[in-house]
Formats: structure tokens, sequence, C-alpha cells
């Protein structure tokens, strides 16, 4: 019984590797213009067998076909017309397929530059939005002063009449409203 099992076993384990094979296509940006949005794209046969009737196909557009047969260790170069950004690269043949993203983009200094552009550009729009925020501030302060300013010269030749709170009046508020809760408290008081 265990020798039917580890012979079961030992076929499931086989059957199950037989189907566990390596990637035998490779594809490769090897330059782009993204002025033109010219690219040149690179298949590599990197398996150990001849590959069929390869085609090439962008995102979800149709397949285009490139060569049809790729001996291995070979590469065949594809122009395309793409636009800049990430694109799924998508590469059939007849015995395997791959799909790969690649990013369509400036070289590398040109990134750098680009970068670099940005973030002093962000860095500037912070800068000026700091001074705004400051002069903004030192506007309200100066109105607010020249309000001021402007209402002492109008109490000062009558126009106005100064606004005083009469503590007073206050007073007599807050002393009605604990006559109020005294007599309310009185009258529960006296209800038990």
């Amino acid at each position: 019984m265990k020798k039917l099992i580890y012979l079961f076993l030992f076929i499931f384990i086989f059957i199950s590797s037989a189907h566990v094979y390596a990637q035998s296509i490779d594809i490769n940006l090897i330059e782009y213009n993204a002025d033109s949005g010219r690219s040149m794209i690179a298949i590599s046969n990197i398996g150990d067998e001849d590959l069929h009737d390869i085609k090439i196909s962008i995102d979800s557009s149709r397949e285009i076909p490139v060569v049809q047969l790729l001996n291995p260790g070979n590469s065949a170069y594809y122009i395309l017309g793409v636009d800049s950004g990430e694109h799924e690269v998508t590469v059939n043949s007849n015995e395997d397929s791959i799909s790969k993203t690649l990013l369509f983009s400036q070289s590398k200094e040109n990134l750098k530059e680009e970068k670099e552009q940005e973030k002093k550009a962000k860095e500037e729009a912070l800068r000026i939005e700091s001074e705004l925020k400051k002069i903004s501030e030192q506007n309200r302060m100066q109105t607010e002063l020249e309000l001021e300013q402007e209402m002492e010269k109008a109490i000062a030749f009558g126009f106005v009449e100064e606004r005083k709170y009469d503590k007073e009046l206050f007073v007599w508020i807050g002393a009605g409203i604990l006559i109020i809760i005294a007599i309310v408290l009185w009258l529960m008081s006296r209800r038990k």
C-alpha cells in the first residue's frame, strides 16, 4: 500500500514539473524619442527552441506581425509610434506568450532634468504662496489699524458716538437671572 502511494506521489510530482517551463520570450525598450513618439522594441528568444509567427500588440491594440521565425539567442526589432507613459506590450508566438509593462519616456537625464524643474516649480509656488499669506496678513493688520484710527477721528469730531458697554447693565441682567432662579428653587422646595 505504501509503495502504491509513493508511486502515485512520484507520478504526480513528475507530471506537475513537466508543465513548468522557462519563459522563452523577452521584451525590452531599446530606444524612445518622446518628441516624435518613435520607439524601438527588442523581442528576444531566450529559450532553446525556435519561435514561430511572432506578433506584437501595445495595450489593447490589434496584433501586428513581426517575424515568422525567431531562432534561439536571436532578437527581432520592431519600430512603433507610441505616446509617452506606461504601456503594456504583449508578444505572442505559436509556442509562447508574454506581457510586460514598459515605460516609454525620455532618457534618464531628461527625466531627471524634468523632475528637477517640477521640484523647482513646486518650491517656487510654495514660496509665492507663503509670501502672499504674509502680505495678506500685513494688509489685514494695516486695514484694522486704519479703521481704528478713522473711528477715533470720527468719535473725536462727534460724527459717531463711542459705544461703551455699560457694565451696570450686565450687572442688572445677571442679578435678574439670579433672582428668577432663586424664586423657582424656592417654589420647588415649598411644594415638597
